[in-house]
């Protein structure tokens, strides 16, 4: 699993882009601005960057996801913990049931 906690603290979402940074919508802090490109240009005439700068808002977005998806797996393994429980418990019963009728 990925340890979400050493996100705590970060700059709560929704984040949104423009011109040359990234910033939480609602609130006047900048997460992240954007760099000149290695050959002195700014990045904004790099097609590709768009898409990285997309995803860098979606970050909040894809954190939440993720630590709902956490809460559901760690959900799932407490019912199939239980349903194994039941079965065990069942599967005593059946042999119980056996052994008086032998």
């Amino acid at each position: 699993m990925i340890d979400t906690d050493k996100y705590e603290g970060h700059t709560e979402g929704p984040w949104a882009y423009r011109e040359d940074e990234v910033y939480a919508e609602g609130n006047p802090r900048i997460v992240a601005l954007r760099a000149h490109g290695t050959d002195g240009e700014l990045t904004s005439k790099l097609p590709h960057r768009w898409a990285d700068f997309a995803l860098i808002a979606a970050a909040p977005d894809l954190l939440q996801a993720l630590i709902d998806e956490q809460a559901e797996v760690k959900r799932l393994q407490k019912e199939s913990h239980q349903r194994w429980l039941q079965i065990r418990e069942l599967n005593e019963l059946l042999n119980d049931f056996r052994e008086a009728y032998e």
